[in-house]
């Protein structure tokens, strides 16, 4: 799932502009094209490079872009962006932080902000600015769905899927690539331990069952020594935990 840039780069009619500038020229000559001219063609390349899915590239000319013009939040957001692409966590939060330090209100720098630290482990902090997002944006959908997977981390199974399930209603674009995490957040039941109780009855040959007591005398056989040969009924519990 690819993050979106958080703004339009006025990137095609700058770079034919700048583009017709070399043809018709011939050669650039130093000191025609600003500095800030300059950056906003580092932008715009960055830009095209990062939606073709060449973050390392984006990254090279977003830097460029960042040097020249160090105060344009819009340059520290797609580079913010773009490391996120780039799995570079700590890279994106500085990028997002000096954002937000040139514009408290950019668009979705806090959203941002909180995955990074989402992914950083920092899952408090996390929470706190996706919340935040969530009140200046509530129809995006992201932010429902990085809150689910903080309160995931954070052992809070009923509040994960409830946040999920909102990221899904409110965009089901992005369902298919949390539907893992869904699954995931699901509370485990602890199993049971298995309870088996066994009662067995039947007849047992007994050759020396005693049916009179002891020093008793049978007429004709003198002592009673116990009766070769009965039958008796065994009773037999079995119980297993």
């Amino acid at each position: 799932m690819k993050l979106q840039p958080t703004s339009q780069v006025r990137s095609w009619r700058l770079l034919s502009c700048l583009l017709g500038t070399f043809l018709l020229g011939g050669l650039l000559i130093a000191g025609v094209v600003s500095a800030s001219e300059e950056s906003e063609l580092f932008l715009a390349r960055g830009n095209k490079l990062y939606l073709d899915g060449n973050y390392n590239g984006a990254r090279e000319n977003l830097v460029q872009a960042a040097a020249l013009d160090p105060k344009n939040p819009e340059i520290w957001s797609l580079l913010g962006t773009t490391d996120l692409a780039r799995k570079d966590y700590p890279a994106a939060k500085e990028s997002f932080i000096k954002t937000l330090a040139l514009d408290p209100n950019y668009p979705q720098a806090k959203l941002y902000l909180g995955v990074a630290n989402y992914y950083l482990g920092n899952y408090a902090e996390a929470e706190r600015l996706l919340n935040e997002a969530k009140t200046a944006t509530p129809g995006e959908g992201l932010t429902y769905y990085y809150l689910g997977l903080v309160a995931a981390q954070q052992g809070r199974p009923k509040d994960a899927l409830t946040q999920l399930e909102l990221g899904m209603s409110v965009a089901p674009q992005f369902a298919l690539g949390f539907k893992g995490y869904q699954a995931a957040a699901q509370p485990v039941t602890p199993p049971t331990k298995p309870f088996y109780l066994s009662f067995t009855t039947g007849q047992q040959y007994d050759d020396n069952a005693k049916v009179l007591p002891d020093n008793t005398t049978v007429p004709g056989q003198g002592q009673y020594r116990g009766h070769k040969a009965d039958w008796c009924t065994p009773m037999i519990i079995n119980a297993i935990y």
